[in-house]
């Protein structure tokens, strides 16, 4: 249970209810929704994406959304990129997991991916171990994703709507934990930082990456927007509605600072930051991946050396055995 930690008795089949507290929590779409707060009555968009989940595809759905979300249109172009680049991206992602927990996690085993969105890293993720959990704070999202895994025959995920900040499991649960563009969203980085160490397991591995706020090689990559970061933090919403007329309220992109600072504050973990100049599944026509590819030695040396400016970092923490 996310409110006493009691467990949570599944044998209602429209319903989790925890034996401790009494707290009853709905299945939704077979997505428990297990967030802490007392769930809200479903809302337009969630009935909207359930009224067309069985004739259209993820993608239609992907792109309904996005088009009655009434974002610029170049930001539109940018999430919708995001999305569809999803399995691409997470594939890759997993690839760089795997070679920074080394022998240390077994397939066999279960992975947990924090914040997987509309699926992207969970499809990578269920394609290699033999069971994936992805949470989402958004069941809208959880929805796109449960479809996208539908389509791919992907019957090894469970599709949980939780907070990062309050995670449903038991302590220890499990050996790999992914969480992609996640840390930047939640109100509690620090929370999310001990939540994920907690439920890691001796020897395992939690990586996660944080984009960065002083990034010098690209705009704000939410909002598509240049000088966001080096904005008082007080002054950024007014900027990005200024130039964007868009809430920029809701995320906070931590400096390699502030990542360092929240991670010394997680007690009894090991942990390493790589900062990342270019990632090889964004979109192949900017100048920086004509750049990367003319001179690689230039991608090493500003992961390197312009640690503090570049774009984003990939965070591997570790627990002890």
């Amino acid at each position: 249970c996310p409110l006493c930690g009691g467990a949570l008795d599944g044998g209602d089949p429209g319903c989790y209810r925890c034996a401790r507290c009494a707290q009853a929590f709905p299945v939704i779409r077979g997505i428990p929704d297990l967030r802490p707060r007392p769930p809200e009555p479903m809302g337009e968009d969630v009935n909207s994406v359930l009224a067309r989940f069985d004739h259209c595809s993820s993608e239609e759905l992907i792109r309904g959304g996005l088009g009655a979300a009434g974002l610029p249109s170049d930001v539109e172009d940018l999430h919708l990129g995001y999305e569809l680049l999803g399995e691409a991206r997470g594939t890759e992602r997993l690839e760089r997991i795997l070679r920074f927990a080394g022998d240390g996690v077994d397939p066999s085993g279960i992975a947990l991916d924090i914040g997987c969105g509309m699926g992207g890293s969970t499809h990578a993720l269920a394609r290699r171990f033999q069971w994936t959990v992805g949470i989402d704070v958004s069941l809208v999202k959880l929805i796109v994703a449960q479809k996208r895994c539908q389509e791919a025959g992907l019957g090894n995920v469970t599709l949980i709507c939780a907070s990062a900040e309050a995670l449903p499991f038991a302590d220890g649960a499990f050996p790999l934990i992914n969480a992609t563009d996640v840390v930047e969203h939640v109100p509690r980085p620090g929370l999310f930082l001990r939540e994920g160490y907690r439920v890691l397991q001796p020897a395992g591995c939690f990586c996660f990456n944080a984009p960065n706020r002083f990034n010098i090689f690209g705009p704000e990559p939410h909002v598509n927007l240049w000088g966001v970061g080096f904005m008082p933090r007080r002054w950024m919403p007014a900027y990005v509605r200024l130039f964007k007329g868009m809430d920029y309220t809701d995320k906070r992109l931590p400096s390699y600072r502030e990542l360092r600072r929240m991670l010394r504050e997680t007690p009894g973990s090991h942990y390493s930051i790589l900062g990342t100049a270019i990632r090889r599944s964004s979109p192949r026509k900017g100048w920086k991946h004509r750049l990367a590819f003319r001179f690689p030695v230039l991608v090493t040396v500003a992961n390197r050396w312009l640690k503090p400016f570049v774009p984003q970092y990939e965070v591997v923490v570790r627990k002890p055995r």
